[in-house]
């Protein structure tokens, strides 16, 4: 671990971070307000502003983090201190820095940081604004200007106190020094760039310095006399008020209140007042000192800040919303985005999960976090994604892919997996795992491949699936051997049925002979529907014709049965052709169906109701 030097000013620089009453004092709403925001609008877990003591450093202001300091020679705000612009550390295990520091190695885990030293107005740097995570990661060139942006308004409150302190500093040697040290407290309270006032005992003003009139509107001869109070909005006079007794009774040294000062045109300013008194060697109430510093523009970059942190809420809530809408899941929790996200170390190693991975495995992050992907998913299942892990550590691009989770609780779910390699300075340190539940989108798939394949009124296999279905049974002849036979059937009398009776009765009468054919030959591989009053039947024989035979006598008897269709009852009858393929045949499968068309033309020309073989094969 590397310790950082120390700075060539330090001890100047340590006199004056003591000398600000900042160490070790209670929180406040100036510092807490631009943490929380900060932390917030970056999206980092842990955002700080730390001060650089002489064995120590400590957190004025802390999200995120338990403790209130920790030494110095751990301290990565140590090294921030010594350098002119931001110090970035992305992981912190791949530093040579702070690698082994114990902030990293230890249990806080740190492995980012990105911190901008915050200084006086001489340039001192008493310590930073920081940002920090338990994962390694980047900063885009805006969030880097907003946490620059938000450390200058941190410096602007050091300013302020500088500023409070050379008014005490200079007001108490004038009041025990003589013509001098008062000629020297008349140039800063005349130069001063906050407004000062010398207010009486019962709240009016004797004296207002010049920028104290630009603040409030006045020209500073009209100052004198005004009542400090009536200066303040409404609502904050109270708490001046009782603020001011405690001051009176010397209940406190001083105090802070940040109210808007009403101008001379009615207008509102943002002000932070500072009021002291000041007594005689007997305690005797002389006078307040009042500082009054214009911090409008803070306070509207504080509100630029929440404004900007609450656009950011939005735009995510709207992102998971519409997430949420593409995959068919209503999700209410806004920090669960409806996707498996991980994080892996290069051996496959656990490093993140999100709560929607917990939640799809029934893991907790703790019993994840270091696993492996086949602990966690199975061998099978780590095997199957290694060649895409493989693409992405070769090629350093995202790779994009399929798969299926069986989960814990019996289901099989369907994930596009986005696979992203971790390049950190160069270098590939792990792989992002992004996985969308198309789940839905597979069964809506499978069902619109079965439905192309379905004929929608008898929910017999259609013309597609006996063109899918017949190779591969042909090539299951070929590799096993034995015949496979093809019945082409066409329906006698039933274009007489269809006109006579109207098209719904057709249809029923569609459906019933779809019936029987399924219910005639249970063994068949396949009953289909081709068209109109078209049916093929595909079923394996052992190479004699005795049962085929068999099979389409049983068929022309059935089919030839009377059927009722309402208050009608008819009875049409067919004429079956049939062709048959044996192993090692030289025919394909328009073949073989063209050769059963013409064998059912030839049982129609022999006065139908009947059968007959294929001429090509006999």
């Amino acid at each position: 671990m590397q310790i950082a030097p120390l700075a060539p000013n330090e001890e100047k620089r340590l006199a004056l971070l003591h000398a600000l009453d900042l160490l070790d004092t209670p929180p406040e709403p100036a510092f807490d307000l631009i943490t929380k925001m900060v932390a917030g609008a970056i999206g980092a877990p842990i955002a700080l502003v730390s001060l650089i003591d002489r064995h120590r450093q400590w957190f004025k202001s802390r999200v995120g983090l338990d403790v209130a300091e920790t030494p110095r020679e751990y301290a990565f705000c140590a090294h921030c201190i010594l350098r002119d612009q931001i110090l970035l550390v992305p992981d912190a295990l791949q530093d040579e820095r702070f690698f082994d520091n114990p902030l990293v190695a230890g249990p806080l885990g740190i492995r980012f940081y990105a911190g901008i030293p915050l200084r006086s107005q001489e340039g001192l740097a008493l310590g930073s604004l920081c940002v920090l995570d338990t994962a390694p990661r980047q900063l885009t060139a805006n969030q880097i200007d907003l946490l620059r942006y938000a450390a200058q308004l941190i410096d602007r409150e050091i300013a302020r106190r500088e500023a409070t302190l050379l008014v005490r500093r200079t007001s108490e040697s004038s009041l025990q020094a003589g013509l001098d040290s008062e000629m020297r407290f008349r140039a800063v309270f005349e130069g001063a760039g906050v407004g000062i006032a010398v207010v009486a005992p019962d709240g009016r003003l004797v004296e207002g310095n010049q920028a104290l009139g630009r603040i409030a509107g006045y020209p500073p001869d009209e100052l004198q006399g005004l009542v400090l109070p009536d200066l303040l909005d409404p609502p904050d006079r109270d708490a001046y008020q009782r603020l001011r007794q405690e001051l009176a009774a010397a209940q406190r040294p001083q105090y802070s209140l940040e109210t808007r000062c009403i101008t001379r045109c009615g207008t509102l300013v943002w002000i932070n007042l500072t009021v002291a008194a000041r007594q005689d060697h007997a305690g005797k109430l002389l006078y307040y000192i009042a500082i009054v510093e214009n911090i409008d523009e803070r306070k509207r970059a504080q509100a630029e800040l929440q404004a900007l942190q609450q656009t950011l809420e939005q735009q995510v809530e709207q992102r998971t919303r519409q997430l949420q809408h593409a995959h068919e899941q209503l999700q209410i929790l806004t920090d669960n985005l409806p996707a498996m996200i991980a994080s892996f170390d290069l051996e496959l190693r656990f490093r993140f999960v999100n709560a929607t991975y917990e939640l799809a495995l029934g893991k907790s992050t703790h019993e994840l976090l270091g696993l492996t992907l086949a602990q966690v998913l199975g061998e099978a299942k780590a095997q199957e994604i290694v060649p895409y892990v493989a693409q992405a550590r070769h090629t350093g691009k995202r790779v994009a892919f399929e798969t299926s989770l069986d989960l814990p609780n019996g289901n099989r779910h369907y994930g596009a997996v986005t696979l992203i390699p971790d390049i950190t300075g160069g270098r590939l340190v792990g792989f992002h795992s992004i996985v969308h539940d198309i789940t839905e989108i597979h069964k809506r798939e499978r069902q619109t491949e079965l439905e192309a394949r379905r004929d929608t009124l008898t929910n017999l296999p259609n013309r597609r699936a006996v063109q899918e279905f017949l190779p591969k049974a042909m090539a299951q002849v070929d590799e096993h051997g034995g015949m496979l036979d093809v019945l082409f059937l066409d329906l006698d009398g039933f274009k007489a049925v269809n006109d006579t009776l109207g098209h719904n009765h057709g249809d029923q009468l569609l459906k019933e002979v779809a019936r029987r054919l399924v219910a005639l030959l249970p063994q068949a591989d396949l009953v289909a529907r081709l068209s109109g009053d078209e049916f093929v039947v595909i079923v394996r024989d052992d190479g004699t014709h005795s049962r085929i035979d068999r099979l389409a006598r049983q068929v022309v008897a059935g089919i030839s049965a009377p059927v009722r269709l309402g208050e009608h009852q008819v009875q049409i009858q067919t004429s079956i052709g049939i062709a048959f393929y044996r192993s090692g045949s030289d025919m394909n499968p328009v073949d073989l169906l063209r050769n059963a068309d013409m064998a059912m033309y030839e049982a129609k020309r022999a006065g139908k109701n009947q059968y007959r073989f294929s001429a090509e094969q006999t």
